[in-house]
Formats: structure tokens, sequence, C-alpha cells
């Protein structure tokens, strides 16, 4: 049982590392792109603001979830589905008509923020509750479903945000504002969705 958990909690360290080492990479990678490029000002504090509000968010919620005995993953699921469905709802219904200066802002920094999160958020939650592991006699298996569940949901779209012009022009190629946002909007739209999809099938599952 000992050596069990000791397993557990290496190749959850392990997970973790290989986490932020992608998204110190990432990080050198688009500071580097946008050296190039020269066509969006970026300051490195949004960089560090995103990715400690993400860590810090992200150890909390696995610390606080540990203690749960009640704690139910296609809730989480369908409350992160909700927030993406939000987030879309204002891009597509009211950033859309800004001008295209706040447009192409809002588009480059909610990109990064969805990019950052999205890389660094399973990895923190996985970190907190490795933390509560040794406050803890049982592990929340829960936790570790819905890490898994969010991991294969955002890894395409960030993977194509990081790469697109919605996130950054993309050498001679460039998308318009309002583009950009629509773009943006959708692909969170679609996330939510997937989000609450999966929610509603596992319930109905569990419920049969």
């Amino acid at each position: 049982m000992v050596f069990t958990q000791f397993y557990i909690r290496r190749r959850i360290l392990l997970f973790c590392y290989v986490f932020i080492g992608f998204f110190i990479r990432l990080s050198e990678t688009s500071c580097n792109h946008r050296a190039k490029l020269k066509l969006v000002k970026i300051s490195k504090w949004f960089v560090n603001f995103y990715f400690i509000t993400s860590l810090m968010f992200g150890l909390y919620i696995g610390w606080k979830l540990f203690f749960f005995k009640n704690f139910q993953y296609l809730k989480l699921v369908n409350l992160t589905g909700l927030v993406c469905d939000i987030l879309a709802v204002i891009l597509l219904s009211y950033v859309v008509l800004a001008k295209d200066f706040v447009q192409s802002q809002v588009a480059h920094k909610i990109s990064m923020f969805v990019i950052i999160f999205s890389a660094v958020f399973p990895a923190a939650i996985m970190g907190g509750t490795l933390l509560s592991s040794f406050f803890g006699s049982t592990t929340n298996n829960d936790i570790k479903i819905y890490m898994v569940i969010f991991a294969c949901v955002t890894i395409i779209p960030i993977r194509y945000l990081f790469g697109s012009p919605t996130f950054e022009p993309v050498g001679q190629i460039s998308f318009k504002p309002e583009k950009r946002i629509k773009i943006l909007g959708t692909i969170l739209l679609l996330m939510g969705f997937l989000f609450q999809f999966i929610a509603a099938f596992g319930d109905l599952i569990q419920g049969a």
C-alpha cells in the first residue's frame, strides 16, 4: 500500500514537471515569435500574471476538492462548460461590436489566457491533489477523471490558437480583429458545448 502511494505520487510529480516544462517552452517560443514579428505588443507581466493565477487557482481547486467526500466530477465539468459559454457569449455579443483596437487586444489577451490556463490548470490540480494527499488517507479518483476530461477537450483548441492568426499574426497571414473575435468566441462556445455534452452523457450513464 505504501509503495503504491509512493508510485502514484512520483507519477503525479512527473506529470506536473512535463506540463510546466511545456508551458516554459510555449512561453519562450511565443516570445521569440513576437520578437520577430514586432506586430503585437504584449508585456511579460501579463504572461506571468496569467501563469501565476492559473497555477494558484488550480492548486486551490485540487486542494479543496480532495477533501470533498461527495465530489462529483460531472458537476464540475458542466460548470466549466457554462463558464466557456458565458465567455463566448460576451465575445460574440459585445466585444465583436467594439472598436478594432479593442477587439485586437481582447482577442490576443484572451487567447493567451486560454492557452496558458489550459496548459497549467490540469498540472496545478494534480499538484494540489498531491499536496492534499499528505493530509488525507484516500485519493479522490473523480479529480483525476475531471483533469483528464479537461485536458482532452482543450488540447486541440489551444494547439490551434497557439499556431493560428487568431492569437497573433503568423508570417504574412493576419486576420481582421472582428474575425479573430468570432473565431475565438466560436472555439470557446464549442468547448463549452462539449464539456456540457460530456457532463450530460456521463450523468445519463450513471443514472441508467
